[in-house]
């Protein structure tokens, strides 16, 4: 069995799955900048209701975004976390997957901007809300990431090491990068 987790999103979502990627339970909750404090638990009710153990898993999966940027980093670090201490295999989705496989998606990277994938698998980034498309971050009804899609894009999932999970944010966070370089020197 295989834990997905989703946490871009204002929802939080977990799956259990098979190795083939069907999904056996799910649950999910609007956590409003409470991923940290919903997913295990969110996981652990799942886990409950199919009557298993956390030792009943043997691999993880996280949706790395593009996203909110201290969700998407929660949903990774708990994939991460996971995996290196239980010896689990680990999976990357995009947020784009969870939400539709074959539509226009849009998801919120910046105040009135949008990372849009396009039908064709292409990405770039809107100014403006494309008409048509899926997702969340404006006017109507919000379509979240949902790890129980999981089973819909299964061959998608991208198997890496632990190391080399990342978030795949929309914008590069301004904290990465130092707004002005370090050039003083050593006396």
């Amino acid at each position: 069995m295989i834990l997905v987790i989703s946490t871009s999103s204002p929802l939080v979502s977990v799956a259990v799955v098979n190795a083939a990627g069907a999904v056996q339970g799910e649950a999910g909750a609007l956590a409003n900048g409470r991923a940290s404090e919903s997913v295990l638990g969110l996981a652990e009710q799942v886990l409950t209701t199919l009557d298993l153990g956390w030792d009943a898993l043997e691999g993880v999966v996280a949706d790395v975004g593009p996203g909110g940027f201290t969700g998407t980093r929660v949903g990774v670090t708990v994939a991460k976390t996971l995996a290196w201490a239980q010896g689990w295999s680990v999976g990357a989705i995009g947020a784009h997957d969870l939400i539709a496989r074959e539509a226009v998606v849009a998801v919120p990277v910046r105040r009135d901007r949008w990372r849009v994938r396009l039908v064709d698998g292409t990405e770039a980034d809107a100014e403006a809300w494309p008409e048509g498309a899926r997702g969340y971050g404006h006017v109507g009804s919000p379509e979240y990431p949902h790890a129980h899609r999981i089973s819909d894009v299964w061959e998608r999932v991208r198997w890496v090491a632990p190391e080399a999970l990342v978030p795949a944010y929309g914008v590069a966070p301004s904290i990465s990068l130092p707004k002005r370089p370090y050039g003083g020197g050593v006396a």
